[in-house]
């Protein structure tokens, strides 16, 4: 089982059932920044996990407006069957599409 780490320079991706491939960003919530992901063929690939850091631990000493809210998000995907499918992460600003990202991962 390999783990493969998807950038935006990355177009097509060859996996094997059972791989798993991630994709890494900042989300600042407050500033507006996120990210979304949509998966073509479900059967091909699926989101297994959303895991979610944030850049510096809160503590009870931080007032509401002085600690942070800018996470490292990963989202984490693995293939489970033979086929082909596009996995499209969109980069959100204020709810609105800044960027997008195809991916053609093809399962072998």
């Amino acid at each position: 089982m390999k783990s493969i780490r998807l950038s935006p320079l990355t177009y097509e991706v060859a996996a094997e059932i059972g791989d798993e491939f991630y994709y890494e960003f900042k989300e600042h919530l407050t500033a507006g920044c996120s990210a979304e992901f949509e998966i073509e063929d479900e059967s091909v690939i699926q989101h297994k996990n959303t895991e979610t850091i944030y850049d510096h631990a809160r503590s009870e000493k931080d007032s509401d407006k002085n600690s942070s809210d800018m996470v490292s998000t990963t989202f984490l995907f693995k293939a489970v069957s033979k086929g082909t499918s596009i996995l499209l992460i969109k980069n959100l600003f204020n709810f609105i599409v800044e960027s997008e990202y195809r991916f053609r991962i093809k399962v072998k």
